[in-house]
Parts: C-alpha cells; structure tokens; sequence
C-alpha cells in the first residue's frame, strides 16, 4: 500500500488533484492511498515526521508564505530520503532546480487531467515494481508490501 499526501495553497486545486488521484487509483486498481492532504507546508512536514508517506504530491508556489515547493521537498528529504516527489505547478521556471530533489515527475496544472495523472502513477507503480529492495509485490495487482513493515513470514502448508 502506497500512502500519499498532497500539498498546495490553493484549496479547489488541492481538491481537484485528491478527486482525480481518487479516481486514478480506483480505475487502475492501485495498491494506494491519500492519507494526508493539506493547504499549509508546516501541516505537511509535521506529517510526514510521524507517519509513513511514500508520495508527496506537491506546489511549488505559495502565496503568503516565505518558502516555496523547493524549499519544502528540501525539508522533505532530510525527512524521508526514499519517498517519491511529484510536483503539480503552473510554474515552468522551476522544473530544472525540482530535479535536484529527486523529483519523480513535474506536472503542470494547465495538463492536469486523468490521463496525465495515469501515465505518471503507472510509471510511478511500475518504478515501485522495479525496486526489489523496498517493496514485494504480493499478488497480480497493483499491491505492493513495503519490506520494512514487514516483521515475519510464515509459510502455511496446504
């Protein structure tokens, strides 16, 4: 089970991208879920402190605030070195500086639709897939089991 959480200041946006992960994940029969979702930064990194994230989807602009997006994953990934960053922005200006974060994917709200949002949680899922060391698929569904939740195996006998 992917856990995700979303960040932007801008509450329709922050409902828009949470109703097409939504249906994103329902049609593609993800093994996922939006834990957390949230219109402030520091609601964010709080989080993300103390529960178990494997997406951010987040902004890069702020308005009111002294930080933006970048600074954020900054603090993001002295958090939580290993989840995956996709940035949902209308900012173009920034897409070379949000690779320097590790930044999964880089969409601009103007292409914001099902399909695009598809394309990258496919890639995102096949990616998870991929790597052997962090996650065990458990079945021919999307479902995948983070190896660190695991405690024991036992193997039952038919």
């Amino acid at each position: 089970m992917l856990n995700f959480v979303l960040c932007d200041d801008d509450i329709r946006m922050l409902n828009r991208i949470s109703s097409l992960l939504e249906k994103v994940i329902i049609t593609n029969d993800f093994d996922a879920k939006i834990v957390f979702t949230t219109t402030d930064s520091k609601e964010l990194l709080s989080y993300i402190s103390t529960n178990k994230v494997n997406v951010v989807i987040l902004d890069i602009e702020f308005n009111g605030h002294h930080e933006n997006g970048l600074d954020i994953a900054k603090k993001i990934r002295n958090i939580n070195k290993n989840c995956y960053l996709i940035f949902i922005t209308s900012h173009f200006e920034y897409i070379a500086e949000a690779y320097k974060y590790t930044t999964f994917d880089y969409i601009f709200k103007s292409c914001l639709n099902i399909e695009t949002l598809t394309s990258s949680l496919t890639r995102l899922f096949n990616d998870v897939s991929a790597t052997e060391t962090k996650f065990l698929k458990i079945d021919n569904k999307n479902t995948f089991l983070d190896l660190n939740d695991i405690q024991f195996i036992e193997k039952r006998r038919s």
